[in-house]
């Protein structure tokens, strides 16, 4: 099953949405509200697990074996056969409607030019598309460094490079390997292989291009590169680069003064970004990393996007919006609908306005948030996510299991009656989870249960 036929489901039950084939609900018309909750990044393998270690055990028996094969199914992770989008996403976003494309279409685009400021990445971008920002708590961050006002040569630094690096797996997690900084004019100001600190395990050659070979002998580190860095850049220096928070972390520096090609050249499909190389085909007719990545290279590709971006304004590069949120749909139909989830969640999925949007921090509060709108009688759909399971990505811990059963517990037993309850899960909006999609697509888990009593 797909998530776009869950999708549907909901659109149908609440909206003017076709009857989707792959459903059969019986008193429709009874179905008052909608409850969704998204289980993070509890996959198959984690619940089987879960189950192994005597988790769950109470859903499991809320069906019977014939019920099971009615409410529970395999749901399908979104994407491409090389690459895996976050489901919220594919829940949340539908493709636009005919009426709305041809608005679109007859929508004048203003042609200035904007200053470079414009381009730069706000705080809440930064944070979005997580890049170490230094007033963050995370533990990770605790050896970073920032670049000072001035260079150590006590001038104002450059005013604007573009850099790109390759980094190799340790022991200790990714690595730099090799950095590569242009000026302005595409001139090559630094380009250097670096020894990491940790034992490598795996170099990455069809990514970062680098083999064993090329690190014989080279004694340059990280310390090393940072200083050189201090040397020609400060804290007003312009940042050019595609994905600039890998880069940033493989350097252990802070910095915020960046334009980002992966932002200004958004994906059309919300929560995914375009790759530098399909960027450089389309609008530099440049062919890049045919074998394996060239820093170099990729440093000078991100700026001359970036130039281009000057050139033909802030509206360059951004498709036209193909999708509009579930909440978009239903609001025509007079609809209310109401999503609660994390801040950053929250600006990435939370739509145009037509939704009510209610941030929190853990899922207590997504527990107690939920069931005070299920008992709202305005509200008809109520999307939450659950995330105990996300926090414990590669060490799920009894604890993370048994909170989440507590949760999806409290949920059940506050729904109210007429109500259509739909659990389901998969890969979600977390960069753990990105770096391990990368090349592989990942199923999920759905459950369908509808609590419906004739009034």
């Amino acid at each position: 099953m797909k998530i776009r036929e869950i999708q549907s489901l909901i659109t149908w039950i609440l909206g003017d949405g076709i009857n989707p084939t792959a459903f059969r609900v019986k008193c429709k018309t009874l179905i008052s509200k909608v409850v969704v909750l998204f289980l993070d990044s509890l996959n198959v393998d984690i619940y089987s697990k879960a189950i192994t270690m005597g988790h769950f055990n109470e859903f499991e028996t809320m069906f019977t074996e014939e019920e099971k094969i009615k409410y529970r199914w395999r749901v399908k992770g979104p994407g491409t056969k090389d690459r895996a989008y976050h489901c919220l996403s594919a829940l949340l976003f539908s493709p636009l409607s005919q009426k709305k494309k041809n608005v679109q279409k007859n929508e004048k685009k203003p042609t200035i030019l904007h200053p470079i400021e414009t381009f730069l990445l706000n705080i809440s971008q930064l944070y979005d598309n997580d890049f170490p920002v230094s007033n963050s708590e995370e533990k990770q961050y605790h050896q970073f460094i920032e670049l000072d006002d001035l260079t150590t040569d006590n001038t104002p630094g450059l005013s604007l490079v573009a850099l790109d690096c390759e980094m190799c797996q340790t022991t200790e997690g990714l690595e730099l390997t090799r950095i590569s900084i242009v000026d302005e004019e595409e001139n090559i100001l630094y380009d250097e292989l670096v020894k990491p600190t940790n034992p490598i395990t795996d170099y990455l050659t069809q990514w970062s291009g680098i083999t064993e070979s090329d690190l014989e002998g080279v004694t340059t580190t990280l310390l090393d590169v940072q200083q050189q860095i201090k040397k020609w850049l400060a804290k007003n220096t312009i940042m050019i680069g595609h994905s600039l928070e890998n880069d940033l972390k493989a350097l252990k520096m802070f910095h915020i003064k960046v334009a980002d090609t992966s932002v200004l050249f958004p994906h059309t499909v919300p929560g995914s970004k375009n790759s530098l190389k399909f960027l450089a085909a389309k609008y530099l007719s440049l062919q890049i990393q045919d074998s394996s990545h060239d820093s170099t290279q990729d440093a000078i590709t991100a700026l001359r996007l970036f130039k281009l971006k000057r050139e033909r304004g802030p509206l360059f590069g951004k498709e036209p919006e193909k999708y509009e949120t579930i909440f978009d749909v239903l609001s025509r139909s007079n609809r209310k609908s109401v999503y609660i989830d994390s801040v950053s969640n929250l600006n990435l999925y939370g739509g145009t306005g037509t939704a009510s949007l209610i941030p929190v921090t853990n899922d207590s509060e997504v527990v107690s948030r939920t069931v005070s709108q299920m008992k709202n009688n305005e509200m008809h759909l109520v999307v939450s996510r659950l995330n105990s399971v996300t926090h414990n990505l590669h060490e799920t811990t009894d604890t993370a299991f048994q909170q989440m059963t507590q949760h999806i517990s409290q949920i059940i037993s506050s729904l109210p009656q007429n109500s259509l309850l739909i659990a389901f899960s998969g890969p979600g909006h977390t960069p753990k989870e990105s770096e391990e999609l990368t090349n592989i697509k990942r199923s999920g888990f759905g459950i369908c249960k509808v609590y419906s009593e004739p009034s």
